[in-house]
């Protein structure tokens, strides 16, 4: 159904410009889902990637409510709480959940934040 199509996009863009917005005053380098895989880029520690989970509810057979859970995580290769923070000061109008883990392939710190936007957010 091209109206379903176009109003998910419309949705996700709408995220997309809002995810960035929380994170536009905080100086680390972020992209959604990965960053471009290059040859000769990779980013500087600490870095931020985030995707989301779509979770819809309905009604009358047809979508009542639909809200994302954005996944936001923070790479860092020492714990840094100056850092942490600037990310939880970004995230204060959000209830929020962190998690953190230890990737010892890759050496680095993952800081991971949820929390959901949609309905009146979106």
């Amino acid at each position: 159904m091209i109206t379903r199509e176009i109003d998910i996009a419309s949705a996700v863009t709408r995220m997309q410009e809002q995810v960035d917005s929380i994170l536009k005053n905080i100086d680390i380098e972020h992209a959604y889902d990965h960053f471009p895989d290059y040859a000769d880029y990779a980013p500087m520690l600490p870095y931020i990637v985030w995707s989301y989970t779509e979770h819809a509810f309905y009604a009358d057979n047809s979508i009542y409510y639909r809200y994302y859970t954005i996944a936001l995580t923070l790479y860092e290769a020492e714990r840094d709480i100056s850092t942490e923070g600037a990310v939880e000061a970004a995230l204060s109008d959000y209830y929020a959940t962190k998690t953190t883990d230890y990737d010892e392939n890759a050496a680095v710190y993952a800081v991971t934040y949820e929390f959901d936007l949609g309905g009146s957010n979106l």
